[in-house]
């Protein structure tokens, strides 16, 4: 039986989930600084814990701290467009 276009999504964001490692934003300006970025105040070391549980089961592998406040702050951007973009809309749904 061949896989689902679910299970090869899975299956290749597994394989080459976000940027590839050399080209990671770590916030780090200069050589060195540290690799892992001071995380903001809203994110809590619990949110920052169950964000590398979570990622780190559903890719197979282990998430780097780092990597998870990434993440987060990935996500708080795409909320923050989501936002703008449904005020600049006038309160319409799609």
């Amino acid at each position: 039986m061949s896989p689902t276009n679910t299970e090869k999504a899975v299956e290749s964001a597994r394989e080459s989930p976000g940027f590839p490692p050399e080209e990671r934003l770590t916030g780090a300006q200069e050589k060195g600084a540290p690799e892992c970025p001071i995380p903001p105040r809203w994110m809590s070391d619990e949110l920052v814990s169950y964000t590398q549980e979570v990622w780190g089961r559903f890719l197979g592998r282990s998430v780097p701290r780092g990597e998870a406040i990434e993440m987060l702050a990935d996500l708080k951007r795409i909320a923050e467009a989501f936002r703008r973009a449904a005020a600049g809309m006038g309160g319409k749904t799609l």
